[in-house]
């Protein structure tokens, strides 16, 4: 249900994780939760643009099934990216290692693992091309400017572009260059988009469903890289935490411990989403009577 007096409902990026967000989303459509706007991160982006397009949650989730049912995403190779999943057995121990060293190796002499065009042809398998300001429901997409280091919030012009640039993953896409700026994923600014949902509708209250992925009690450290890692994990944890705070509600699907390129985990992701948002309901209502 979409309403000018209704929630903003912030959706973060998780990669897979963000799947999460057709549950979560669905729980809202079922009880009539009216949606003021919608604001997405990266996988947040592409999940709150074919809603906000389509207007039926249904019809997103049938979207990505037929995604990753077609011919283009199995031959597309994103489904053998897991770098760091924690390996069951030692043939798939040897396999994880394969995978990181090559997209280090690659990391030398290339801008990305994966060209611009891979994701463009999978976008447009979910999404319409057409303007951002013609929606069914007001909707805006986070980028990260990697000049500035700002934060780009982008609610006009062609979407695909958009939730392309918010959704380039430094090292598997290659940034996308929007007149002055050349902008990243937008979870590197806010993983959760609360903010940039604030500032577009100042007074409005904010749901907000986080799918990050939670740090490992006990990482391996073994190398050098490992150690960089989880020094950068630590700073980015820390952000993220101090960000979340501002939801009016937060929504946290359990799908943290999941990686972000195992989309073949779509049914639990959908069900943890829905979930989650069950858990907070009673609070969500409660939003819409202050």
């Amino acid at each position: 249900m979409f309403a000018k007096k209704g929630l903003s409902v912030a959706l973060g990026g998780g990669g897979a994780r963000g799947l999460a967000h057709i549950g979560a989303l669905r729980v809202l459509q079922n009880e009539g939760i009216p949606v003021a706007q919608l604001v997405g991160v990266s996988m947040g982006a592409i999940v709150g643009g074919a809603y906000a397009q389509l207007g039926d949650i249904d019809a997103v989730e049938k979207k990505f099934r037929m995604l990753m049912e077609s011919g283009e995403y199995k031959a597309n190779g994103m489904l053998y990216t897991g770098i760091n999943k924690v390996a069951s057995g030692w043939f798939e121990h040897i396999a994880c290692h394969i995978r990181e060293q090559t997209v280090i190796n690659v990391a030398n002499f290339k801008e990305s693992v994966f060209p611009s065009q891979r994701l463009y042809k999978i976008l447009e398998m979910v999404l319409r091309d057409e303007k951002i300001e013609h929606t069914g429901i007001p909707f805006a997409i986070v980028a990260t400017d990697l000049y500035q280091g700002r934060d780009v919030i982008i609610d006009s012009g062609p979407m695909i572009e958009a939730v392309m640039a918010s959704s380039s993953l430094p090292g598997y896409f290659p940034p996308v260059k929007v007149g002055e700026k050349l902008l990243i994923d937008g979870a590197f600014t806010f993983p959760v988009p609360i903010e940039p949902a604030k500032a577009r509708m100042p007074g409005r209250k904010v749901v907000a469903i986080d799918v990050s992925d939670t740090m490992p009690a006990n990482p391996v450290l073994e190398y050098s890289i490992d150690i960089v890692l989880q020094s950068y994990n630590i700073t980015a944890r820390r952000y993220h935490d101090l960000q979340v705070k501002n939801a009016d509600v937060l929504i946290e699907p359990n799908v943290g411990h999941y990686h972000w390129s195992e989309f073949d985990k779509i049914d639990y992701f959908i069900q943890e989403g829905e979930k989650a948002t069950l858990k907070k309901l009673a609070d969500i209502k409660k939003l819409l009577r202050r």
